[in-house]
């Protein structure tokens, strides 16, 4: 075992530690938070040394389309090296530049409790400073720390053009102690050709990410051990190019077919269809309760088992949330934990993808509605307001969004007395809602 596989392995123990306090009721903790540790990933030297390498630059770009491993390999790279790290798990919701520049703070704030004295005063503003004076601000902060520090944007791709703005002002007058990886599907709008020139950057992208022969000959290998030949394992790296999400379909495949050397030979791909006849292996062989938990949970971004069970127990089944996500997570299901505890989960992107479709053409309308508006009561009695009222629009039940809107009003107001939070949540009803709600 080479010293970087020893140093990873001695985290499977523990994780990093999470945020203790956030005071602001739409800023969910789980975002800040990296994926766990997995000892069944396979190490990846080549990959770990190129993000070490891109230490002494401003920016590191990992850049791969879903299901490439990008995630993966930055959790573990975090986990060997000795600077401090911070995590972002980023969506669409994220594009205001103050909910962005808050939940930066917060992320920094879970290894260095006292940093953003000064963005800190600018937050609560009834009008932001223009996106400049933000970045610059921000700057400020970070130059003032005393230690090193990397900080991670996971799923770039998902905001708006504001905080792009800002991230752009940020790495251009980047403290030199600080260093920033963005992980995202698609290439950033950002000066990329120019910071390469400047030698700013280092680009690990889909080439790069792809497993090479002797990676998935380790994949494999741990998996089935004499019982694939060199060959076998050659014909399925080919067909997937080294798509790691087509590799873990393929192993679960595997694991489940009579003569795994006999399918891993006559298995064809070909593009969608490939992926499509996977996923479908994959499903058809869970028993009829893994499946349909599988299909209820699929409409959430993010779920835990008291969620599961609450959506459970609206289709009329038991109540059995923690077991099934035991088993998903046992088997490696496509499950992506979202924090230390096991208590936050989301499936992979194109799994969920998937599964979203099977539930859309199997379970009936009403179930569909009902799943929904039970997901948008629980997020809203969790406090979750934003997800709460995206599930009731969902369900058609404006009333109880407008309702929602209504009991949270001046609690959003207290904290961000310039509306644009309650702006948000009034930009996610359909155009003529407010018709007969007076408080829409």
């Amino acid at each position: 075992m080479t010293t970087r596989s020893r140093k990873l392995s001695g985290y499977f123990q523990g994780n990093r530690p999470d945020i203790e306090n956030i005071d602001n009721f739409h800023l969910a903790p789980s975002k800040l938070n990296p994926p766990a540790l997995n000892s069944r990933w396979v190490v990846r030297p080549r990959l770990l040394a190129a993000l070490d390498s891109g230490l002494k630059r401003k920016l590191t770009l990992v850049s791969a389309p879903a299901g490439y491993g990008k995630t993966t390999v930055v959790v573990q790279w975090l986990h060997s090296i000795s600077s401090p790290s911070v995590w972002l798990s980023l969506d669409e919701y994220d594009s205001d530049p103050d909910r962005f520049l808050r939940y930066v703070v917060a992320s920094i704030h879970t290894v260095f409790p006292q940093f953003g004295g000064r963005l800190n005063s600018l937050l609560p503003s009834p009008m932001l400073p223009p996106t400049e004076y933000l970045a610059d601000t921000l700057i400020a902060d970070l130059a003032a720390m005393a230690k090193p520090l990397v900080l991670v944007f996971d799923d770039f791709h998902s905001i708006g053009s504001e905080p792009v703005k800002l991230v752009e002002r940020l790495i251009q007058y980047l403290p030199n102690k600080i260093h920033i990886v963005i992980v995202t599907r698609v290439a950033p709008l950002l000066p990329l050709v120019k910071w390469r020139a400047r030698g700013w950057s280092t680009e690990i992208g889909t080439a790069d990410l792809r497993f090479y022969r002797e990676e998935a000959h380790a994949y494999f290998s741990s998996h089935f051990a004499g019982q694939l030949s060199d060959a076998a394992i050659e014909q399925v790296t080919d067909q997937a190019e080294g798509w790691v999400t087509g590799l873990q379909l393929a192993r679960y495949s595997l694991a489940n077919a009579v003569d795994p050397e006999t399918w891993a030979r006559n298995a064809h791909s070909n593009d969608r269809v490939v992926i499509d006849f996977l996923m479908d292996e994959v499903f058809v062989g869970q028993t009829d309760a893994v499946k349909h938990f599988l299909l209820i949970t699929s409409v959430l971004k993010s779920f835990c088992a008291p969620l599961g069970d609450n959506l459970l127990e609206a289709g009329g089944r038991s109540r059995d949330s923690g077991s099934i996500i035991a088993f998903l997570e046992k088997e490696n299901l496509f499950l992506v934990p979202l924090d230390s505890e096991g208590t936050w989960y989301r499936y992979h992107y194109l799994f969920q993808l998937f599964l979203t479709r099977q539930m859309k053409t199997t379970l009936p309308q009403s179930l569909q509605r009902k799943i929904h508006l039970h997901a948008g009561e629980w997020f809203a009695e969790q406090g979750y307001i934003d997800e709460g009222l995206n599930h009731l629009i969902i369900a058609g039940d404006l009333d109880g969004a407008a309702e929602l809107i209504g009991a949270n009003m001046h609690a959003a107001v207290d904290q961000d007395n310039h509306r644009r939070i309650l702006n948000q949540w009034l930009e996610m009803f359909p155009d003529d809602a407010e018709r007969n709600r007076p408080t829409l």
